[in-house]
C-alpha cells in the first residue's frame, strides 16, 4: 500500500464516523417530531430540537422542565 493509499484511508475515517453521527442523531430527531403528540399528552411539551453540532448529540428545549420529563427523554431517546 502507498503512502498516499495510507492517507486517503485516514481521511475517510473521520467522515465515516461523522456521517454515523449524523444519521443517528437525524433518526431520533425524526422520532422526536413523530412522537410529539404522545408526548404532549404526558406533560412534555418541546419547544425546539436538533442535532447540536459541537457535540453531535440531539439538544431538547421543553416548555416546562422537570426530572420526570427528563427521565421519559432519557428512557426513550437515549
Amino acid at each position: 500500500m502507498s503512502r498516499a493509499n495510507k492517507d486517503d484511508d485516514h481521511a475517510e475515517g473521520p467522515s465515516g464516523v461523522e456521517s454515523e453521527g449524523t444519521a443517528e442523531a437525524e433518526a431520533i430527531a425524526d422520532r422526536l417530531r413523530a412522537d410529539r403528540p404522545w408526548l404532549a399528552r404526558r406533560g412534555i411539551e418541546l419547544t425546539q430540537w436538533g442535532r447540536d453540532h459541537a457535540s453531535g448529540k440531539v439538544k431538547v428545549y421543553l416548555s416546562h422542565y422537570d426530572d420526570a420529563a427528563r427521565q421519559v427523554l432519557l428512557d426513550r431517546y437515549g
